[in-house]
């Protein structure tokens, strides 16, 4: 499309001389003003599309009419002459095939105020292929339409595409090249640099001589010298001529550097909008190659970009006949080798490639991209030199483009590459610029979005939706929804008829806002559509109904109480309110007498808004959520939450808003915590650092089992340290909630590693299938069909399922390791629970033991008691229906008894015997010595005093201090002096006492030449010891050794035997 000839005003009122002319060209127009007389100023002003510049043209223009500006181009005032002054030194003609020296800068001069022509060599945009159809703002399109600039068909012009006219030059006029370039300068400063500039610079159409002289322009120019110097050095000139063979001789090829360089500072981007015109495209072509080729570029991978390629589908193809293309396509076929496109990583492909993809060598690059595997270009950043976003251009038919960059994850570069994407695919391609659009980092997304929305029409209203999930977008996608909004209608439609559950949600959530807003807009798309009649009614239902008033439900007094409450705080202040969260489109909590009316819901979310999610003291809106939260149906307060999350997924996630998150953590169960749980790990990885923390907050706030279960796998697999600090900390403060115990957390955090609730797991090959069990000493294996134990599943055969069988093999893999790992742990947890003689509960017993997948079937191989008021065990053994009986298997009854694990210490020794001779006849294994533990009993005249020396008085080496005490359940003290640890301590809560391990002191941080240590002896403390509330505890601090329980007793002596056999002193 030609630019609109320019039209230019002039305004004279007293003293006052003043001109101000404008021209339009596609998305951007151009305003020159100033006083008559002088240069005046240039401002050039680009927007989103065609209509918005011709918008804007029209509405200056209205406003310059009416300030009383009169329009006169031909009888435009001209400017008043510059004074005379020296000329600078003419610049030396070039010899033949010898580079022309650069001018030196001229001295500082008053510039020449010649005007420009109104019409000559008037700078053109770039090639345009068709108009796109201009719009007034008022108007509704229902049509489909790509509201594409010129340059995106440029991609879509190999083959045998009609070449384009580069028009008719305007003969050469040396004046006004002259002031061009001084007012680039004056206009622009040191933006003359960027290359972007002459592309609206220089004119699209030029003569020869006029090309000769920006030739000569170009090549004085560096960065010290601008266009004003060069006009100066330049005004002495008269006429202007180059040759062939300077040109030949200034566009080098270097071997080495397998690179080819222009003249001066400029690259290919500026220099191919000038030198077609001086050596026309047959005789440039063939120079090009010829360098090309000299250089290694054409048959040879290199490490350079794809720079002249892009020039020259911009500047040089659009142009060229048929004839001319057949004749390059001929030339190039000899290049074309796949084996030396198998370039090394980093390195970019043969340039012959990349031509035949421009001329359309559609079979060559057909060929390339059967080469390559599925996915090729998934996060491969090295390969991403191979520049498969340009050369998918190359294949020729839309349809296998789309499909080729589906397979292999082609991702684009530049929003005019998803410019010339819709333009060759339309709309069959979207969901390709969708998945670019989200892979980008916040500095380039909002400008590959815009070009991606520059399709209007309805199949790409799923796509646009589909943006929404990044923040940055949410407006620009509003945006097109508002000013797009019959298409985007029509596609809504089309969306809640045929889509995807998710997806019809989303688009009946815009619909509803049509309908309040364009209910005549939804009208007309709805009759234009005709979607099925369930579909139809509702969305007549929308256009109807609007929004009714809903009278208030009966709610209980403490529940009403609470909302006059909240009704009673001052107002929002309009910056405050939230448009988009609307309480008739959320899903409102029910209490007996039904759901909540919207008005309601708005106090519910206010109260939310204003309560902090672990508020301290208690904020204004914390009563009306506790009761609410205890009068509401659970689910329907869940779902409420959720609906209000969605609205603000929907909305980009606005950090004002966030307390919506809230709403999670105050009304969410167990069914949240596995929908929230995944968000909460992703989101690092997406920057939302706050987020996840306020993530983590929910799950403390939820404070269920399976909420402290998720905080405790975060904790543990999350990478990032921070995150994982703060997941532990919620685990702690839901403990101390609760009241719980460090070990009674411990119960609710062990994992059930995919297992059924009978303890197995079943790997499906197809024909045959294996099942999980726990084998001899505790190894995971699997059983047959046949009853036979495996160590592991097969490989997968011929007649095994070719999908599931690997998908088998792999889950078992994965299960392995995570029972063995749970195991390491969990076995030293319950020998320890022995040794300390920790009891639980019947009830917690049952759920966190017995009930457990994993350890329900470890505990069948431990004898357990039950202990009443009396303090002797009854002994009983779990059995594999989850039945408790004793040695002589009669059912024991539990009752209100505490359960723990028997210490052979507290057997008889003819019950002991009898529970190890079942132990024998049943091929039953106990996971950690129980019945035939080590066990000592001191007699009365060994305790003397209150230090404890069994074992003790020998050298230990430091690395056994460390590891071994810990593993037996002992916990490093506090560091004191010098940052040494002199003690380490271990709690036995049935017996209410506290060991306190004394040595020589162990440094804080262990290094490889600490030497070892002595250990002194032990003291008993009563109750749980706390190392930090003492610096040092007298010899005497302890309790009497006589009084110290003879289980206790017994186990101290146990590891003080153990790290004493680790001894370096003999």
């Amino acid at each position: 499309m030609a630019s609109n000839p320019q039209r230019t005003f002039h305004y004279r009122d007293g003293s006052s001389d003043k001109f101000w002319s404008i021209s339009l060209d596609d998305d951007a127009h151009t305003v020159h003003f100033g006083r008559t007389g002088t240069a005046g100023q240039t401002k050039t002003k680009r927007f989103d599309s065609a209509a918005k510049a011709a918008a804007s043209y029209e509405t200056l223009i209205a406003q310059k009419t009416k300030k009383g500006y009169v329009e006169g181009g031909a009888n435009a005032a001209k400017p008043k002459p510059a004074a005379k002054k020296t000329p600078a030194a003419k610049p030396k003609a070039a010899a033949k095939n010898t580079p022309a020296a650069k001018p030196k800068p001229a001295a500082k001069k008053t510039p020449a105020a010649k005007p420009k022509a109104a019409a000559k060599n008037t700078p053109a945009a770039k090639p345009k292929a068709t108009p796109r159809a201009t719009q007034p703002p008022s108007a509704v399109s229902y049509e489909p339409r790509l509201d594409l600039p010129p340059s995106a068909r440029l991609y879509a012009l190999g083959g045998d595409a009609d070449p384009l006219e580069r028009g008719t030059p305007q003969p050469f006029d040396r004046d006004a090249c002259l002031a061009r370039l001084r007012d680039l300068q004056a206009s622009y400063g040191r933006s003359y640099l960027l290359p972007a500039l002459w592309d609206r610079a220089l004119p699209r159409a030029m003569s020869r001589e006029e090309a000769a002289f920006y030739y000569y322009a170009l090549r004085s120019m560096d960065y010290t010298v601008g266009p004003a110097e060069v006009a100066a050095a330049l005004e002495g000139m008269t006429s202007f001529a180059i040759s062939r063979d300077t040109v030949a001789a200034e566009l080098q090829a270097h071997p080495e550097e397998q690179e080819i360089t222009f003249p001066g500072i400029w690259g290919a981007e500026v220099w191919l909008r000038v030198l077609p015109h001086l050596l026309g495209e047959a005789e440039l072509n063939d120079l090009l190659l010829q360098r090309l080729e000299e250089s290694r570029l054409w048959s040879e991978p290199s490490r350079i970009g794809a720079g002249l390629f892009d020039a020259y589908r911009t500047h040089v193809l659009p142009y060229l006949s048929r004839a001319e293309r057949q004749r390059l396509r001929q030339r190039m076929t000899p290049a074309l080798d796949p084996a030396a496109f198998d370039a090394p990583p980093y390195h970019a492909p043969p340039q012959a490639y990349f031509f035949a993809a421009l001329l359309g060598c559609s079979e060559a690059i057909q060929r390339l991209f059967a080469s390559w595997p599925d996915d090729r270009f998934v996060r491969d950043y090295g390969f991403a030199y191979l520049k498969p976003n340009l050369l998918v251009f190359g294949l020729g038919d839309p349809a296998l483009m789309v499909r080729e960059a589906r397979r292999l994850k082609i991702v684009f570069h530049q929003p005019r590459e998803i410019e010339g994407w819709l333009a060759c695919t339309g709309c069959t391609g979207l969901d390709v610029a969708v998945r670019t659009v989200l892979e980008q980092t916040n500095y380039t997304i909002e400008s590959m979005a815009r070009a991606m929305l520059l399709a209007h029409d309805p199949d790409a209203v799923p796509h646009v939706l589909a943006l929404r999930t990044k923040r940055k977008l949410v407006k620009l996608v509003n945006s097109w929804l508002a000013e797009h909004r019959g298409v985007a209608a029509r596609g809504l439609i089309r969306m809640a008829a045929g889509g995807e559950r998710d997806a019809a949600e989303d688009a009946w959530e815009v619909l509803a806002d049509l309908a309040e807003e364009h209910a005549a807009v939804l009208a007309e798309a709805l009759q234009r559509e005709a979607p099925p009649a369930a579909v139809a009614e509702r969305v007549r239902g929308l256009l109807e109904g609007g929004v009714q008033p809903t009278p208030p439900v009966q709610v209980s007094p403490a529940l009403q109480q609470a909302f006059d409450a909240v009704a009673g705080l001052p107002a929002l202040k309009a910056k405050d309110a939230v448009e988009w969260l609307k309480p008739n489109r959320l899903d409102a909590p029910s209490v007996p007498a039904g759901p909540l009316a919207p008005e309601q819901v708005a106090l519910v979310l206010r109260a939310l808004r204003e309560t902090p999610l672990l508020d301290a003291p208690p904020a204004p809106g914390r009563a009306l959520l506790d009761a609410l939260a205890a009068e509401a149906d659970p689910a329907s307060l869940e779902a409420f939450a959720w609906s209000a999350y969605g609205a603000w997924e929907r909305n980009g996630f606005p950090p004002q808003q966030k307390w919506i998150l809230g709403a999670l953590g105050a009304f969410g169960g167990d069914a949240t915590v596995g929908k929230l749980t995944p968000l909460v790990r992703a989101w690092p990885g997406e920057s939302q650092h706050a987020r996840a923390v306020l993530g983590l907050d929910c799950l403390r706030a939820i404070g269920s089992d399976v909420a402290l279960s998720a905080l405790a796998g975060i904790a543990q697999k999350l990478k990032f340290r921070a995150l994982k600090q703060r997941a532990g900390e919620c685990m702690q403060a839901i403990a101390a909630q609760r009241g719980l115990s460090r070990e009674a957390l411990a119960d609710r955090l062990v994992p059930d590693c995919g297992l059924d609730p009978a303890g197995t797991r079943r790997f499906d090959y197809g024909p045959r299938a294996f099942t999980f069990c726990l084998g001899p000493e505790l190894k995971p294996m699997v059983r047959a069909a046949d009853g036979s134990l495996l160590k592991a599943p097969p490989k997968p055969g011929k007649r095994d399922d070719p999908e599931r069988a690997p998908a088998a093999l792999a889950a078992w893999k994965a299960c392995k390791k995570q029972v063995q790992d749970a195991l390491k742990i969990q076995l030293v947890r319950l020998e320890q629970a022995m040794v300390a003689g920790r009891r639980w509960s019947v009830a917690d017993f049952e759920a966190y033991l017995v009930g457990h997948p994993l350890l329900g079937v470890v505990i069948r191989g431990l004898v357990w008691g039950a202990y009443g008021p009396q303090g002797a065990p009854r002994p009983f053994q779990v059995t594999e229906a989850r039945t408790y009986v004793d040695a002589k298997q009669q059912p024991v009854k539990l009752g209100q008894d505490t359960v723990g694990l028997v210490h052979p210490l507290q057997l008889a020794d003819d019950e002991r015997a009898r529970w190890l001779s079942l132990w024998d006849s049943r091929g039953l294994l106990c996971p950690f010595p129980q019945l035939e533990r080590e066990v000592t009993r001191f007699a009365p005249e060994a305790l003397v005093g209150q230090r404890f020396t069994h074992a003790c008085g020998g050298l230990i080496p430091h690395r056994t201090l460390r590891g071994q005490l810990l593993g037996q359940g002992w916990i490093r003290g506090e560091p004191q002096d010098a940052g040494l640890v002199a003690e380490h301590v271990k709690h036995f809560p049935a017996a209410d006492l506290t060991a306190v391990l004394q040595h020589g002191g162990l440094s804080v941080v262990p290094y490889d030449f600490e030497e070892a240590q002595p250990v002194e002896g032990v003291l008993f403390l009563r109750g749980r010891y706390d190392p930090a509330a003492c610096a040092w505890l007298p010899p005497n601090a302890g309790i009497p050794l006589r009084e110290v329980d003879p289980t206790v007793l017994s186990e101290v002596a146990r590891d003080l035997v153990r790290i004493d056999g680790k001894r370096v002193d003999g």
